[in-house]
């Protein structure tokens, strides 16, 4: 259980990262403006949602390479 815990929080981490260096680097004018203008709560959920299906992504590849 600590073992998910810790592999999760890093991959949140790790996700943040990416998304703050892709916003930075790629020229991006309109959608962080539109984002920006939804309310927080869309906001929250869309970021969670994306970082689940991150973690649900990584945890299936994990599980695929341990039967093999």
């Amino acid at each position: 259980m600590y073992d998910f815990i810790a592999r999760t929080a890093s991959i949140i981490l790790v996700a943040l990262m990416l998304v703050g260096v892709l916003m930075y680097w790629l020229p991006v004018p309109r959608f962080p403006k539109r984002f920006w203008r939804w309310n927080p709560l869309r906001r929250i959920l869309f970021i969670l949602g994306i970082v689940f299906f991150l973690m649900l992504v990584i945890e299936w590849a994990s599980e695929h390479q341990r039967v093999h």
